[in-house]
């Protein structure tokens, strides 16, 4: 994936975060108490015969929560692998060296490790983020994503882009 740097990362003034990239996000929601309140049985239901699952989760901010969804949704029956795409180079560099640490799943116990994980810094918006989506989709051989994670990032899109915006959005997954 590219290396170039970020449109719109990095925040001018202490505490901005004019496209919702706020640096301490998880000091204040936990990524454990979000991930509560989504069903265990969640993507067993809807991919019964398991297997491998393509996901996105555009403004993963840090990663923690991509990193817990990967977590309580990957088994031995279920594959999942999510591309975590953020506008903030700062916040993808601490999920990358989260991911890291993640990385030695051999000596977890099943309940800690993680599945396929890739941190990627782009606006979801630009073609950049376009090509990055695309790139993932086109190394995995498919067309589209399994599932998609927007958590708390269509009002910065709506904000930033309009009515056009989302509408591009949902297109775009």
């Amino acid at each position: 994936m590219s290396k170039e740097k970020c449109e719109g990362s990095g925040n001018s003034e202490p505490g901005g975060a004019r496209f919702g990239n706020f640096i301490n996000y998880y000091q204040f929601n936990p990524a454990e108490e979000r991930i509560s309140h989504l069903p265990q049985d969640l993507l067993a239901n809807l991919f019964p015969s398991g297997g491998k699952i393509l996901a996105l989760d555009i403004g993963c901010n840090a990663g923690n929560l991509t990193l817990a969804l990967s977590r309580k949704y990957s088994t031995d029956n279920l594959q999942l692998n999510i591309l975590g795409i953020d506008i903030d180079e700062t916040l993808i560099e601490r999920a990358k060296k989260a991911n890291d640490n993640n990385s030695d799943n051999d000596n977890k116990p099943s309940s800690e490790k993680c599945g396929n994980v890739e941190f990627v810094c782009a606006d979801v918006m630009s073609e950049k983020g376009s090509q990055e989506i695309q790139g993932f989709l086109n190394a995995n051989g498919v067309e589209k994503f399994d599932v998609v994670f927007l958590f708390s990032v269509t009002m910065w899109i709506h904000l930033h882009h309009g009515d056009s915006g989302l509408e591009n959005l949902i297109k775009t997954c």
